[in-house]
């Protein structure tokens, strides 16, 4: 009890030489309880939407339809994290733009706008590719080949083989020539185009675009045109051979020399299928600009 009281009575309190254990500074500003919360303007949080907003819609339309990533091997998900991907790429260079009052008449229409201007870039780079693939299937139909058709992946449809063959090639050959790269910077350089105004301009925009659809026949036959030749020279000669000589068996012969010919002029022709699909990409960027900046 007396070593317990004079323990006590010695002791000092908790509290008396506090500072001795605690810098001064902390004593001061105990009660502060940390930073004080971000304030973030409603208006400035739209302002950043609107802002990431209005060029995804074009970029997503552009991808939904491009060669390639537009196809159905490509599944959606992939697209949509390509299109965001690529919308944060470009956004630094993008001009901000002036969007009208959310869920009215012209915001509907400029929404209408940026996703028809997306899909028409997408669709006329299309052409070039299916103009490959009709100059492959035309080779095909001159070899005897057009039974030979098998489901095409990039499509979801049948087609026979050889324009199977001419779209993969041409596939490889836009990834060659950095065509995903320069549809990147067409993209990038098409937010600086003056815009335009949804009920003029747009529908003499996408006639254009259907009118140069023509040139998929131009570009098929630029590519199956030497197999072509090649086949109708082989055909007129058994034509001939087929006078001189009733009996012999036309089909028995001529369906092999035909395929072996048809093969031929195509491995001949292939080395320039780089310089047309290079020429018609320039010329489709080109019409792209020339279009909707009309």
């Amino acid at each position: 009890m007396r070593h317990g009281r004079r323990a006590g009575a010695h002791r000092p309190l908790a509290a008396e030489h506090a500072h001795r254990l605690h810098h001064r500074v902390v004593h001061q500003h105990s009660g502060n309880a940390g930073p004080d919360p971000v304030s973030i303007p409603a208006g400035e949080i739209e302002a950043w939407i609107a802002t990431f907003f209005w060029p995804f819609l074009r970029i997503g339309a552009l991808f939904a339809v491009a060669p390639i990533i537009g196809t159905r091997a490509v599944s959606t998900r992939i697209r949509l994290i390509a299109a965001l991907a690529t919308t944060l790429v470009i956004l630094p260079v993008v001009p901000t733009p002036q969007p009208p009052e959310v869920l009215t008449i012209p915001w509907l229409a400029a929404v209408a706008q940026e996703l028809l201007i997306g899909a028409g870039m997408g669709f006329l780079l299309q052409i070039v590719f299916e103009a490959i693939a009709f100059g492959g299937q035309l080779i095909a139909l001159g070899m005897g080949l057009g039974f030979a058709q098998m489901t095409d992946p990039l499509r979801g449809v049948e087609t026979p083989v050889l324009g199977q063959f001419f779209s993969l090639f041409a596939t490889l050959l836009f990834l060659t020539l950095d065509g995903h790269v320069r549809l990147i910077l067409l993209a990038a350089e098409s937010f600086g185009w003056p815009p335009g105004v949804l009920v003029g301009w747009l529908p003499d925009a996408h006639l254009a675009i259907a009118q140069w659809g023509t040139a998929m026949f131009v570009g098929a036959l630029q590519v199956a045109l030497p197999a072509m030749c090649a086949l109708l020279l082989v055909n007129f000669a058994f034509g001939v051979m087929s006078r001189s000589a009733p009996a012999l068996n036309v089909l028995s012969v001529g369906l092999p020399a035909a395929l072996v010919f048809g093969l031929l002029a195509m491995y001949t022709a292939l080395p320039a299928l780089q310089q047309v699909l290079d020429y018609w990409l320039e010329q489709a960027m080109a019409s792209i600009a020339a279009i909707y900046t009309r």
